[in-house]
């Protein structure tokens, strides 16, 4: 059966280059071409991409078999595989360098020929699953919010996530080789040391530690308490230690509050903190606690022989009589008395009071146990005062805001927001089976919403009524919430921008339509060809003095923006074909655009002065000019060349752009 994979044979004797292809095709192998020199082979490489490269190490030109592998390992990552008459020492060591996957020494069999193709096409991709393993670790290892450190056998890091660098406010290049007990506490860096010692080689111990926890040390010398694992395994015969540190401080402050808390509930329960009284059958009181005299700021003597009735502010004492008596006849009530301190301050006390008997059920009093709820009152105020300012800001806001569920219904909106979205404000609390962003646009939304709720922030543009100019940016950004998933949305109307944008662009198209009538004297018919040069040469000059501010202008905005283009950069090239390309249509012509990672081409399928430059060649020594010129602006060291013309009879004009060899 045909195995499938392709073969570039790269072999500069024809014989034995067609005897190769007769051996493979015979096998099973596809042929993706042949090459005699190493210039050949690596451009039928770039354009091919074979699964496997034949390569003969002797070959005509000045590229070698090994030069041309290295070219081919390092830009396409193609295995290659070494034919040679020559299997000398001297030239085995001079092929290492490009990481061959395997050598036939010439002559060879046919079963010879077929394994090693075999097995340099299986360990390159057992390297490429290896890679792409350590990718997907390397990934997971970095998302990770956990500490997750890896130390070599004398404990010194050679690996600090991210995780780590938040955690401990040092850079991977600031720790990278220093001893990984130095992120410890010097009480706890002993004792860490002891630990990895017991999953050293030789130490009958289990492969990993438990947890345990330690004191570690930031950047910034503050301490703060870590729990951590370690395990321990060899690889290439060393040692490495790889540890996982978390933070456990928010843990150990909330296990600190909840010791406090259960110490204040036996303090509670023990001592009866909350205000208890109990009064005898008459209503006098015969028994307050420490926290009852406290609260009404009376000494313990003084208050005996009192009523609780004779505390409470005036008008409010019939309401203590009236419950007093509902409690006497045996039921448990709950009310709020407004109390008099001894100075006269008035508190809002909330009493629970029952009845209390002897062994037979007689009626010997109540029992009231009272809590101060006036700062309770008081914050719950404040909170609502807070409360009513923030939803008044909202609702003055200029931009929307709305926070969404994990359903997509909305939970809250301003009113900019139900203006903007178009979502009536008496209806925007309903579930929603229509997107929920957008009611006349479904779909639009739907998508960037189940973005947010995997964690991931998004912003888009759209347009709240179809057909119309109306332009809206909608940032949504995933939040927590009760426990659950929620989306914080913000809506702005960009229409006046991106209409000032706009109108921005136009204004420049006019301006360059401006340079092109100030340069039509060069097209003149009359002009003479030994004129030409020196014309197009003052265009090319001129070109550049008006029209390359306005791509560093582009460049400026990138920098502002946080992203600094390099020349003669990959990412600078696609930067200038889209710039050159847009020109190029502000003069009407059609532009194709064609991407490589160092090259790339235009292609013009229509030229608005076809007619003139049939009788005069200027016009397209022009637009020559504007191509050439203008690629120096984005790679001084890359190469522009024109390839055919539309007046030369070809489909179209063609022009390629070459970076330099990185």
């Amino acid at each position: 059966m045909p195995k499938g994979d392709s073969v570039l044979i790269v072999e500069d004797e024809g014989i034995v280059a067609r005897d190769l292809r007769y051996r493979l095709e015979t096998m099973g192998y596809k042929v993706a071409g042949m090459a005699a020199t190493g210039d050949e082979a690596v451009l039928k490489a770039w354009e091919h991409r074979p699964d496997l490269v034949l390569m003969d190490i002797v070959l005509k030109g000045d590229l070698d078999g090994i030069e041309a592998a290295l070219m081919m390992r390092e830009r396409a990552d193609i295995p290659v595989v070494y034919l040679t008459a020559y299997a000398d020492e001297e030239t085995v060591q001079r092929t290492e360098a490009s990481g061959p996957f395997g050598y036939l020494v010439k002559p060879f069999e046919d079963r010879e020929l077929e394994a090693c193709i075999e097995v340099a096409l299986f360990k390159h991709r057992s390297e490429r699953e290896i890679r792409a393993s350590e990718v997907r670790f390397r990934s997971t290892v970095e998302l990770a919010q956990d500490a997750v450190l890896i130390a070599d056998s004398k404990r010194r890091l050679v690996m600090w996530n991210r995780g780590a660098e938040r955690m401990f406010g040092y850079r991977p290049e600031e720790v990278l080789g220093t001893p990984l007990e130095n992120m410890l506490s010097e009480r706890d860096a002993q004792a860490f040391r002891e630990g990895l010692a017991r999953l050293s080689p030789g130490v009958a111990a289990p492969p990993q530690t438990g947890l345990s926890e330690r004191s570690a040390i930031r950047k910034d010398g503050s301490e703060f308490p870590v729990e951590y694992s370690a395990a321990a395994w060899d690889a290439e015969g060393k040692r490495f230690y790889g540890i996982i540190i978390r933070d456990i401080t928010e843990r150990k402050l909330a296990e600190r509050a909840l010791a406090e808390s259960e110490k204040q509930y036996r303090t509670l329960v023990t001592s009866l903190q909350e205000g208890v009284a109990m009064t005898d059958a008459e209503g006098r009181l015969v028994y307050v606690n420490p926290a009852f005299c406290e609260m009404l700021g009376y000494a313990k003597e003084e208050l005996p022989g009192r009523s609780i009735a004779s505390l409470a502010r005036p008008g409010d004492g019939t309401l203590a009589s009236a419950q007093e008596e509902l409690s006497r006849r045996g039921q448990k009530e709950q009310f709020e008395l407004r109390m008099v301190r001894k100075g006269g301050e008035e508190r809002d006390i909330q009493v629970s009071s029952a009845r209390w008997t002897d062994d037979s059920g007689a009626f010997l009093g109540t029992i009231s146990a009272m809590t101060d709820v006036t700062d309770r009152r008081r914050a719950h105020k404040e909170l609502q005062e807070k409360t009513d300012f923030l939803e008044a800001v909202l609702d003055a806001a200029s931009d929307g805001v709305f926070v969404m569920d994990g359903d997509g219904n909305y939970v809250l909106m301003n009113n900019a927001a139900a203006e903007l979205i178009g979502e009536p404000s008496e209806k925007w609390k309903e579930r929603h089976a229509y997107d929920p962003l957008h009611p006349g646009e479904p779909g639009t939304g739907r998508s960037h919403i189940q973005r947010a709720l995997s964690g991931e922030p998004s912003r888009f543009e759209t347009r709240p009524d179809p057909g119309s100019d109306r332009v809206l940016a909608i940032s949504l950004t995933p939040m927590s919430f009760s426990g659950k998933v929620h989306i914080l949305g913000v809506v702005s109307d960009m229409t006046e921008r991106r209409r000032a944008e706009r109108l921005q662009r136009e204004r420049a198209r006019a301006e360059l339509y401006g340079f092109m009538v100030s340069a039509l004297p060069v097209f003149a018919a009359s002009v003479p060809p030994q004129a030409r040069d020196i014309l197009v040469s003052s265009f090319a000059a001129r070109f550049e003095r008006i029209i390359r501010p306005r791509f560093e202008q582009e460049l400026a905005a990138l920098r502002r923006g946080g992203k600094a283009v390099r020349p003669d950069s990959p990412e600078m090239l696609n930067r200038y074909l889209s710039w050159i390309s847009e020109l190029y249509s502000n003069l009407g012509i059609e532009t194709t655009v064609e991407r490589g990672r160092r090259a790339g081409s235009l292609q013009f399928s229509n030229c608005p002065w076809v007619n003139e430059a049939r009788g005069n060649p200027i016009f397209c020594l022009i637009c020559r000019a504007i191509a050439i010129r203008s690629f120096t602006w984005a790679a001084p060291l890359g190469h522009a060349s024109q390839r055919s013309s539309i007046v030369g009879g070809a489909a179209c004009c063609h022009f390629d752009f070459q970076l330099p060899a990185a």
